[in-house]
């Protein structure tokens, strides 16, 4: 029984492993439209987060507009995303009151999964994408169209791009989604292989951050937006809950401080609640914890990050900002 509910959850490959399923919209860089773009975000999703997290860094605040999503697989009619409550704003192209609606509205034939992130045209009322790393190369692109009087950042810079790029598919295959493998395993053997995987990448990290400050060297790219949300995620839910116990990221000094860093930029807090995150992964993944209740902590204390809302943030176009991130003029 157990085993069945996880496959309807997360799909398995013939050795038990999650395959997650492949994004089914892409759009070129080129192509992206310039205006009226809708983002459909969920705070739970580490996908979601890192989309989200560069709206703000790129200062596409009033170029795109966000739309707050929950995950409620009881009131979502598919996929477990609702529209927020709290989002007063509501849906601004469909009035869907969930993302199948929006789907079905954008492309009334797909029949897959509806997943977030999305990022929707608003004035064609098509789908641009539904895949994180495709949407960070669409946002970059924008930022540059409308860039400020400082200039525009820039997560792909030409010059190290093809690295970034490596660097983000190893995040993906070892990290990111490797987590995700380790939690939804439905034998021994698929669960060992993710998770050994999660620790070689997490010290393969810690040995990278002794040496430089940020994942690509001394400046923030797209490749350190891949990789925090998993990090800021990790002790609170994918140690527990997903089996990932070997060790805490707080164990890992350089990983540490390299998150206290990441998460002192302006915005940081307002795209991502660590608490209601984790009440989302056990109350919402029923067949990993059916009783729904939350382990007590951990958070932000315990891996020294200071959230209060009157902390002083590094704010987009400051003089530490520019020191932070590649800059375009």
């Amino acid at each position: 029984m157990w085993k069945t509910m996880t496959r309807e959850l997360a799909p398995q490959d013939e050795e038990g492993a999650y395959a997650r399923p492949k994004d089914a919209f892409l759009t070129e860089e080129q192509d992206v439209p310039e205006g009226n773009l809708v983002l459909y975000t969920g705070n739970a999703c580490p996908w979601c987060h890192r989309v989200h997290l560069a709206v703000k860094v790129l200062g596409l605040d009033q170029v795109v507009r966000t739309v707050l999503l929950e995950d409620d697989a009881e009131k979502a009619s598919r996929g477990g995303w609702i529209i927020a409550r709290r989002d007063v704003k509501r849906d601004p192209v469909f009035m869907a009151k969930d993302l199948r609606e929006v789907y079905e509205g954008a492309s009334p034939s797909y029949v897959g999964r509806c997943t977030a992130p999305l990022l929707l045209d608003g004035t064609q009322k098509r789908i641009v994408s539904n895949n994180s790393t495709n949407i960070l190369r669409l946002l970059n692109r924008l930022a540059k169209v409308h860039r400020k009087e400082w200039g525009a950042v820039d997560l792909f810079p030409t010059e190290i791009k093809a690295e970034i790029e490596e660097m983000n598919e190893y995040l993906y295959s070892n990290l990111c989604n490797s987590v995700y493998q380790a939690g939804f395993s439905t034998t021994q053997e698929a669960h060992d292989r993710a998770a050994s995987k999660v620790f070689l990448c997490l010290d393969d990290l810690e040995g990278k951050l002794a040496k430089q400050e940020y994942l690509m060297g001394s400046q923030v790219t797209a490749a350190d937006l891949m990789a925090i949300p998993t990090l800021a995620r990790f002790d609170a839910a994918y140690a527990v809950l997903f089996k990932c116990s070997k060790k805490r990221l707080r164990d890992y000094p350089n990983l540490t401080r390299y998150m206290r860093s990441m998460f002192e930029l302006e915005g940081s807090f307002e795209v991502f609640d660590l608490q209601a995150a984790t009440n989302s992964y056990y109350q919402q993944l029923f067949p990993l914890n059916p009783s729904g209740i939350v382990p007590f902590g951990p958070g932000w204390e315990e891996l020294g990050i200071d959230a209060s809302s009157g902390r002083t943030r590094v704010a987009p176009g400051s003089d530490e900002f520019k020191k932070r991130f590649y800059i375009i003029k």
